[in-house]
């Protein structure tokens, strides 16, 4: 029996929450404007010591703490890594895209590292007389001063110099901010000169306040830029691949169990200007909300054909248990059969428990199983043979998904039974030397298979680079953003899961351990397909 467990997704309520989420993974390409900035006044920096500050915008919940999280962590890194001597050009690193150009270049980024240093300063109203101290001991390294949450007293009390009365005297005034932007230019000029500073903020007024009065006394020392924010597809693809990254059921397992008006809120939420947090949380309102049992048919997983070639002269699943929650026999006959697996199919082949379930739950297993006469007429058969062969893999293609007729799966059992029926003769086909080569027959009967179908062993859009040996249909990623209008018809085909592939293993006297332990091989590949994009 399955431990009780809370009905919910695991998410970062907060930038800070991040640490307790190692598998969260930061996306930069929608930063990119924001990292250009930065590089250009990097350069100027590096180049002839321009004293500079980049502040930056962005509401609550757009990234701003993660962006300065992200630049120092990943400059931690990239000095960890140069200093172990395997520093490696990172286009996920934030520091590489500051430092490495357009090329990403290894020298430049080894360069930058090496003679940068980086402080993270927050909630410490006396940073000006302890950041000033900092850099008096680096007057030969390029800094950069990340404040964040630049909007709090503590940055303008630091450079108004005030006790906390004389502060909250002065409080929010147009006097207390020019004081601020003189002082701030003073220190740009002497004890902070030659260093760059990040400030992030929520506060738009007192951003664009604070630009004004350094502007009145020097110009171009400040810039003022906004957060990027990605546009819905970008943001649906943060949204999904953490999702699936933290927890046991997939992105798309939340939309296909939540109803009809949570799906829309969850599209509302992506394509809208809703924070990162405020949308994981409608993702997670539409798995918390979804009714204990699901109304109306279950909705077709993508699925994994696993044939597997034999021996077997008879009964194909002869001495074969269950690998898991059978779902349906589609059809077996002599010496062919297909099962179907809906649920806990893939213990013993994946070892984390999160990984298993995640992929359970947008994946079947098809477990096929082809006895002697295929393999004969596959390997050392001739035309009619082949043609055979051919017949039987098509009929293989078509998924019966679980809104089918029973009719519709009558025929479709009917079709191989009468397929299996009037196969060629074999019966002077020896297979002992083929079985004799042992893992090297692989290279026998996958040039047939070749042959039989076009686009065998390639990779498509979807797949990553992972080759399955055949692709029907690629994987699509779950994206309410494909949804041509926020009708709920619409949104029902946009999430449909679509994706068949095959994968071949020859296994003369197949077991339960052998087939898991092909499994084992290649289930992880489909774990990253399912979780990584």
């Amino acid at each position: 029996m399955a431990a009780p467990a809370y009905q919910g997704i695991l998410f970062p309520d907060r930038a800070e929450s991040l640490d307790q989420f190692a598998r969260y993974k930061v996306f930069l390409d929608h930063w990119a404007p924001l990292a250009a900035e930065l590089q250009d006044l990097y350069e100027g920096l590096a180049l002839r010591r321009e004293s500079r500050a980049l502040a930056v915008y962005g509401a609550q919940g757009t990234g701003k703490t993660l962006f300065a999280t992200k630049l120092v962590g990943d400059f931690q890194h990239s000095k960890d890594a140069l200093t172990a001597g395997n520093l490696a050009p990172d286009e996920a690193n934030l520091w590489h895209r500051v430092t490495g150009g357009r090329a990403l270049s290894k020298e430049l980024i080894e360069k930058a590292t090496h003679s940068a240093d980086m402080l993270l300063i927050e909630n410490e109203k006396d940073w000006v007389e302890n950041t000033a101290k900092w850099l008096a001991a680096r007057k030969d390294r390029h800094c950069i001063l990340v404040g964040d949450n630049a909007e709090r007293a503590y940055f303008r009390q630091g450079l108004v110099a005030l006790s906390d009365a004389e502060f909250l005297q002065l409080g929010d005034t147009n006097e207390a901010m020019k004081m601020a932007a003189q002082s701030l230019v003073t220190h740009c000029r002497t004890d902070l000169r030659g260093s760059l500073l990040l400030l992030l903020t929520n506060d738009d007024i007192f951003l664009l306040g604070l630009h004004d009065a350094v502007q009145s006394q020097h110009s171009e020392l400040i810039r003022v830029e906004q957060l990027p924010l990605p546009k819905g597809s970008d943001k649906e693809a943060v949204v999904r691949v953490n999702t699936n990254r933290l927890n046991p059921i997939s992105y798309w397992y939340c939309l296909d169990k939540a109803g009809p008006d949570h799906k829309r809120i969850v599209r509302d939420a992506i394509t809208g200007a809703s924070s990162f947090p405020a949308t994981f949380q409608a993702v997670n309102q539409a798995i918390r909300t979804a009714p204990a049992a699901r109304f109306g048919r279950r909705a077709r997983k993508n699925q994994i054909s696993l044939v597997v070639l034999s021996d077997e002269p008879g009964n194909a699943f002869l001495g074969l248990p269950e690998l898991g929650d059978l779902e349906r026999t589609e059809f077996q006959h002599l010496w062919a059969g297909a099962k179907l697996y809906n649920e806990a199919w893939a213990g013993g082949a994946v070892a984390d428990d999160r990984e298993r379930r995640l992929l359970e739950s947008e994946w079947n297993l098809r477990l096929v199983v082809l006895g002697r006469p295929f393999v004969a007429s596959l390997v050392y058969g001739d035309d009619t043979h082949r043609l055979a062969c051919a017949r039987m893999l098509e009929n293989l293609k078509a998924v019966l998904g679980p809104g089918t007729h029973q009719t519709t799966r009558a025929q479709y059992e009917a079709a191989f039974q009468a397929l299996i029926d009037s196969w060629p003769d074999t019966s002077t086909l020896n297979l002992t030397a083929f079985w004799d080569k042992g893992q090297a027959r692989s290279a026998d009967y996958e040039a047939i298979l070749r042959d039989l179908l076009p686009g065998y062993n390639c990779t498509a859009k979807g797949m990553l680079n992972y080759r399955p040996d055949y692709i029907v249909e690629p994987f699509a990623p779950c994206a309410v953003t494909a949804a041509i209008s926020g009708e709920i018809e619409a949104i029902h085909l946009a999430i449909q899961r679509r994706a068949h592939v095959f994968e071949f293993t020859a296994q003369r006297t197949p077991t339960e351990a052998t087939i898991r332990s092909y499994l084992a091989d290649k289930l992880p590949n489909y774990v990253q397909i399912t979780q990584e994009q």
